[in-house]
């Protein structure tokens, strides 16, 4: 207790002295409470952009602290915190040796440029639309449009990465994929508790083995046997993720292995499943909650596009209220808000004028950091006009680059272009009257944030 208040190298950096004693404070408000996300925004508030949140962890929240820490090569990724995920980590997406990761970067890249999104823009037409179709359907009865959205982006990613769909859309289907994620995601936050703590980490492979982990298990199944099915056909005119993947395997140059090929198709699923939706939920719940950004919105599609058969990539990408709508909600509405954490090389390092010594791990929480008042005017309003060029005098001086959604550096979000699906069907949703109509009929909305992840559940009636 002494050591870690007077004597440990972070006693200089602000910040509570419980916290700074043990990890039972942050363990009960991140895990047990769940509030952990939204107390950084008060600690930051309180102590500054540094804060001391753990014997060795720091939370930043500026963006000298991106700079300093995602800007390096030598900061790497808290593997405590992705090894739950159970990905190779040797050789894989999620080695900790950057060279390792960028080789599968790089092979994967090709899938995620402007120009693979505009040779798929047929498909991307095709689900957007079996998305209005489907919620037309509904002939004006509530629904639960975050449910929807998810289908569509599970289904999309079936058909950009594997070929074919999930059914979801087309059979109102819960992919038990789905489910799995639903009822098993809460418990990778116990694996990270254990693997957090050199105490406790013995019992990792214990607990890998219960009953529960089943649920988590079968989530790699579902991708491997969509990986299997591809390859017992492959075809490689077919310009899917798993052409490229299939051609990186005969290879001889860059051969991809059978396990890595698999982390790969696993990570594809669980893309499609989650941060997607997740944010494409929180937008138009934000755009229909503030009227005077719908209206604009509205105005500006049905200004520069006439019908629906001109909403297109290449149109949609000119609208600059709609990327600006589509920036606020991120910042409100972060699918990961809490930090991606890194740890301090060897020798330490400079961050946010701190010394941090080598182990030390720290990142910028993305909720906390957008919602500071120091970083942002009105941190809780919703106001798309902050991203525009000209913001207005109220908010020229907010510290935009102190909130980066996809990360930044090397490790940054391989399919931040995946946005263009959200401006795709943003834009379908404000063009028709239907769907708008009856987005807007949907107002007892219960948005939850889930203890363990921070992720955004919002069901209605």
């Amino acid at each position: 207790m002494i050591y870690n208040l007077y004597l440990h190298p972070l006693a200089n950096v602000p910040g509570p002295k419980l916290f700074a004693i043990s990890w039972l404070p942050r363990l009960w408000h991140q895990q047990i409470r769940g509030t952990h996300w939204k107390n950084l925004v008060a600690l930051h508030e309180k102590y500054g952009r540094i804060v001391r949140t753990g014997p060795d962890e720091v939370s930043n929240a500026s963006a000298e602290a991106w700079n300093d820490i995602c800007g390096s090569k030598t900061f790497v990724r808290d593997l405590n915190f992705l090894r739950v995920t159970q990905l190779d980590e040797h050789h894989g997406f999620i080695s900790p040796v950057k060279k390792e990761h960028n080789t599968v970067r790089r092979l994967l890249q090709p899938a995620f440029t402007d120009r693979s999104i505009l040779r798929h823009e047929k498909i991307l037409d095709k689900w957007t639309e079996k998305l209005r179709l489907n919620v037309a359907e509904e002939q004006g009865r509530p629904i639960d449009i975050a449910q929807k959205l998810v289908w569509l982006t599970f289904d999309i990613m079936g058909v950009l990465s594997f070929g074919e769909s999930f059914g979801c859309l087309d059979h109102n289907f819960q992919h038990p994929y789905l489910k799995a994620i639903e009822l098993g995601a809460p418990f990778l936050s116990l694996l990270q508790i254990i693997l957090r703590y050199k105490a406790t980490r013995g019992l990792y492979d214990l607990f890998l083995k219960l009953p529960w982990m089943k649920l988590w298990n079968s989530l790699r199944v579902t991708a491997e046997a969509k990986a299997a099915k591809w390859i017992e056909n492959a075809d490689e005119s077919r310009n899917d993720v798993m052409s490229i993947i299939w051609k990186a395997m005969q290879d001889e140059n860059t051969t991809i292995s059978q396990r890595q090929a698999d982390d790969l198709a696993s990570i594809l699923c669980l893309a499609g499943a989650e941060s997607t939706p997740v944010l494409m939920s929180g937008m138009i719940w934000w755009i229909l909650s503030t009227p005077h950004a719908h209206a604009k919105l509205k105005e500006e599609i049905r200004t520069a596009i006439q019908e629906s058969s001109e909403i297109t990539v290449h149109n949609v990408s000119k609208l600059s209220y709609l990327d600006a709508c589509i920036m606020e909600s991120l910042r409100q509405h972060s699918p990961f808000s809490i930090a991606i954490p890194r740890i301090v090389p060897e020798g330490g390092a400079m961050v946010d004028g701190y010394f941090l010594p080598a182990g030390t791990v720290c990142g910028v929480p993305h909720w906390a950091s957008a919602h500071l008042k120091s970083n942002f005017a009105d941190p809780e309003m919703f106001i798309p006009e902050r991203w525009l060029p000209n913001p207005g005098p109220r908010y020229a001086d907010d510290k935009k680059d102190s909130f980066k959604p996809f990360a930044k550096g090397s490790l940054d979000c391989i399919g931040k272009r995946y946005v263009k699906l959200k401006r795709l069907n943003i834009s379908l949703n404000s063009f028709a009257d239907d769907l708008r109509l009856l987005a807007w009929s949907i107002m007892r909305c219960a948005w939850l944030w889930p203890h363990f992840f921070g992720t955004s559940i919002w069901s209605c009636a």
